[in-house]
């Protein structure tokens, strides 16, 4: 008798095509309905996102993968975003641009890739945590669709920190192989992978999770230092990530031994130290979050469910899962201004901006909660998991199509494929962080692209000819004294003159601009951005830690066979934990 055979896709070893499926539609979900509009509403960030992105795009189309100036923001006077703020995980965007897509539809076309990124790098957490299909599917779901995802993506416009929402969960898998498994060495690899991947897309997210690391390995010193290897590993984990990120930390350092940036001034900002519990409660208990100044940052109903049953049930559930909700609650109250914040505006805190950043991580935590309660008090419940599913999903349909009705009625600026390149020219993002200290940007926001300001012997100079192209000048001039001038751009270190003669002068810097000095006689001096000796050493020397790293994983790890397993696999048995 012949037995029947399945189709091929149907087949249980093809379960992986049905899963990458349901990831697909999680991302599509998310971004739906706000992605069917031809046109993007304008967000609190996506001016400074919008330039970011453009000016990425173009710098690809030119051969240029790490451009450190984008000559399209600041209007033509050039911003040093790509030095402080990476654009090389923006690559996928390029190429949509490049092969021809508009900028409205390669942008919600970037937002699906990201969406299907957390989804994706998400599902291969808890599947390599628990090896259990329904629970990596449920975490993927809350944490993808989570509210305040959905609102750093389609509310604020912060792309660098809904990137940070994908990587984020890479490199919690590096830490929870070293402190929580009797294999801590596994977790090297995807620690230093995550802790790249954020220091590359989000460096505030960066910072928060380095001072997360600190924050824990206080709180169970005890415990931990039974085990030192946990110490050595994570010590190898932070060696391999600053080489690894050498060429984005070591220019950064570079510029600010230089001169003052507006990052390393001001304070917190004044909407998170009066983000309160009781707003973010209230915020939580409705399915929008305002926008722009009525901007109301939360974590969705769902997630205000799961924390109310958490406390019901906390004397019920394992050891594990009172440990997942006590630090859920912990990062939950550092969110809001119930820690006193307002004693350490000043203090090297300052650079998270505000506090309710903190949501990120309490996001992430609460959907460990919810799965770990799920399972320990839920699983046996018949259909669970799709009905949550149907219930998270309409919850995210229902914030996106609010957000989109709340940007119409208040008639929010619309950015379009016909105007994105005129639309805010200017805008640099909140904070202007990367500007020098003191510069007056509005008033050189006024200056002609071809405007020369010289500012000593002024009566000296006989003739002066500027002719501007889009990454710097050539400058034309006969003096008969030495001579200082300022031209339009930014003052970044790196910027240097050409002359026709063979001289090179170096920049210095006045009121924020470049600035320089030339001996009398005739010039002919060519201005433009170079990348610094330091930049080059550390592009080098990035290049070979990756090229060691590697082979490291693959020479070392693959002996331990870690990454064997298929992600998908469901028969294997979690890795022992311990009772942390």
């Amino acid at each position: 008798m012949l037995k029947y055979k399945y189709p091929t896709l149907f087949h249980k070893k093809n379960r992986w095509i049905w899963i990458v499926i349901g990831l697909l539609l999680l991302s599509f979900i998310s971004i739906f309905p706000i992605s069917l509009q031809s046109f993007i509403y304008n967000q609190d960030d996506l001016p400074f996102h919008k330039l970011r992105l453009e000016g990425y795009f173009q710098s690809v189309a030119s051969g240029n993968l790490f451009p450190k100036i984008f000559y399209n923001m600041a209007n033509g006077s050039g911003y040093g975003a790509d030095l402080f703020y990476p654009s090389i995980l923006l690559l996928p965007y390029a190429f949509l641009r490049i092969i021809g897509l508009p900028f409205v539809q390669a942008y919600f076309s970037f937002q699906f890739f990201l969406s299907f990124q957390t989804a994706l790098f998400a599902y291969l957490f808890m599947q390599k945590v628990s090896h259990n299909q329904k629970k990596s599917w449920l975490f993927t779901t809350i944490y993808t669709l989570s509210t305040y995802r959905l609102l750093d993506q389609s509310v604020r416009g912060a792309l660098g920190e809904t990137q940070a929402f994908a990587y984020l969960p890479i490199a919690m898998l590096g830490l929870y192989y070293i402190f929580f498994t009797d294999q801590e060495r596994r977790g090297v690899a995807p620690l230093v992978i995550g802790m790249s991947l954020l220091l590359c897309s989000h460096f505030i997210t960066s910072f928060m999770f380095a001072l997360f690391i600190l924050g824990y390995l206080i709180f169970a010193k005890d415990t931990l230092l039974k085990k030192k290897i946990q110490f050595f590993n994570l010590a190898i984990s932070g060696i391999w990530t600053f080489f690894l990120t050498s060429w984005v930390l070591l220019p950064i350092l570079e510029q600010t031994l230089a001169v003052p940036f507006n990052f390393g001034n001001g304070s917190l900002w004044s909407i998170g130290l009066n983000f309160s519990l009781a707003t973010l409660l209230q915020n939580s208990l409705t399915t929008l979050s305002g926008v722009w100044s009525d901007i109301q940052p939360n974590i969705g109903i769902f997630l205000l469910i799961v924390a109310a049953i958490s406390i019901f049930y906390f004397k019920k559930v394992s050891k594990k899962t009172q440990h997942l909700i006590f630090i859920s609650f912990l990062l939950l109250i550092l969110s809001t201004n119930l820690f006193p914040w307002s004693l350490f505006q000043h203090s090297f805190l300052k650079f998270i901006q505000f506090p309710w950043r903190i949501l990120l991580f309490v996001s992430f935590f609460f959907s460990l909660v919810a799965v770990s309660i799920w399972e320990e008090k839920m699983n046996k419940w018949k259909n669970s998991v799709p009905i949550l599913t149907g219930i998270i999903c309409l919850l995210s349909i229902s914030f996106t199509s609010n957000t989109l009705y709340q940007f119409q009625s208040i008639q929010t600026n619309q950015i379009t494929n016909e105007n994105y390149g005129t639309f805010q020219t200017t805008a640099l993002g909140g904070g202007k962080e990367y500007l020098i200290a003191g510069t007056n940007y509005d008033q050189i926001m006024q200056l002609d692209q071809k405007n020369i300001t010289p500012i000593t012997a002024l009566e000296a100079i006989k003739t002066l000819q500027v002719e501007r192209y889009q990454n710097g000048m050539i400058v034309t001039l006969d003096t008969q004294k030495t001579t200082t001038f300022q031209t339009p751009f930014l003052y970044y270190k790196g910027y240097q003159a050409n002359d026709k003669n063979g001289t090179v002068y170096q920049a210095s810097e006045k009121g924020g601009r470049v600035t320089f000095t030339v001996p009398k006689g005739q010039h002919s001096l060519t201005i433009r951005y170079q990348k610094t000796l330091i930049q080059q050493v550390a592009g080098w020397l990035s290049l070979i830690a990756w090229i060691l790293f590697l082979l490291w994983v693959f020479t070392i790890y693959h002996k331990q066979d870690p990454w064997k397993m298929a992600p998908f696999d469901t028969k294997r048995k979690p890795i022992a934990t311990s009772t942390i």
